[in-house]
């Protein structure tokens, strides 16, 4: 149903102004840091000051937009000062978005308030099933009310979190939201449930269909983004290599040439996968229903397990060839240990399972 777009993708004015300030604030919150590629709270907060947590944000209430093009090309750029930066800038994004569209309009103005008067950004769990319905993995509701812990892959205190668990009985899945408290500032931690501020339904009129609809909703973008922030990554690795003068103006036929042509092709085909899977969420979101969430899913899936599958391949052909003649790089070396965080946002069996589905 939707094809590839071809690259290159051409940003309108309002993206190229949003990726200019973003990339200024990325740049002043790294430089040519390499540990900043693991400090992902550290940069939240540069983008924070800069009034960049508008990301997500429809235009109609002040923000810097909540298409899926723009969010891919945000978590893209973000992606380029590591994974674990612009993962935390996709939960950000895709939490805004999601609570702005279902929310409750309480719920809705105090997501506008914290995102553009307040500067704060948006998290969610890192680890997420994709069936019988999307949902947090570590806490289960009981009584009507969610009990348990989440694992948090990065949330600045007072940060909105957003969250699916499935219910019992006719509820099913209900979408909620809280704070993270504000003595918490956690990067990789474990959050009990019950530590969290706040906690409600995003819209207690969401239910049945409409709820898990809006939990498809927000897996969809976190795995759409995530796997964004993978191109960003082999983009910046890529860059790295050509800097380094691999892969131009040095002719040959080496293995070590050869590696770098096959991570230039590994990348693109990324690229366009996740471009495409934009164009369908983007689609998705004009017409939300079952039947197209049959249609969109999958596709999404696909393009997060490539990434997570090629992007190691990709980063290791790169680390190879540079070592092969000399010129490692501390940088390559610092992505490379952080992929493992796509690893463990959603189990393989489970997006085998949505992908073959699709085929059947």
């Amino acid at each position: 149903m939707f094809g590839a777009r071809l690259h290159p993708y051409r940003p309108g004015a309002a993206e190229r102004m949003m990726l200019e300030r973003l990339g200024g604030a990325l740049r002043a919150a790294c430089g040519q840091n390499a540990e900043a590629l693991s400090q992902p709270l550290s940069v939240l907060r540069e983008l924070s000051g800069r009034r960049l947590t508008a990301l997500g944000c429809p235009r109609e209430h002040g923000g810097l937009g909540d298409g899926p093009m723009a969010l891919v090309l945000a978590a893209e750029r973000a992606g380029r000062e590591g994974l674990r930066v612009g993962m935390a800038l996709a939960a950000h994004m895709s939490a805004t978005a999601c609570g702005l569209r279902w929310g409750s309009d309480q719920v809705r103005s105090e997501l506008v308030r914290s995102v553009l008067a307040e500067n704060l950004a948006c998290t969610t769990p890192t680890a997420w099933r994709l069936e019988p319905v999307p949902a947090a993995v570590g806490a289960v509701v009981e009584d009507g009310q969610p009990s348990g812990a989440l694992t948090l892959s990065c949330a600045p205190h007072r940060s909105p979190i957003l969250f699916p668990l499935g219910g019992r009985g006719d509820r099913g899945v209900v979408l909620w939201i809280a704070r993270v408290p504000e003595e918490v500032s956690v990067d990789g931690a474990v959050l009990p449930v019950a530590r969290l501020v706040g906690l409600r339904p995003v819209n207690e009129g969401l239910t049945g269909e409409a709820a898990e609809l809006a939990a498809s909703d927000l897996l969809m973008h976190l795995l759409l983004t995530a796997a964004a922030a993978a191109v960003g990554v082999a983009s910046d690795a890529f860059q790295v290599v050509r800097a380094g003068g691999l892969g131009e103006g040095e002719a040959g036929s080496g293995s070590w040439t050869r590696s770098v042509a096959a991570a230039g092709t590994l990348l693109e085909a990324l690229r366009s996968l996740v471009y495409a899977a934009a164009e369908a969420v983007r689609f998705w979101s004009s017409r939300p229903s079952h039947g197209m969430l049959a249609e969109v899913l999958p596709l999404v899936a696909e393009a997060f397990r490539f990434a997570r599958e090629r992007l190691p391949e990709l980063l290791a052909a790169l680390s190879a060839a540079a070592e092969r003649v000399g010129r490692p790089s501390q940088r390559l070396a610092a992505h490379r240990a952080d992929t493992r965080q796509l690893l463990a946002t959603v189990p393989g069996d489970e997006l085998d399972r949505v992908i073959a589905r699709f085929y059947a």
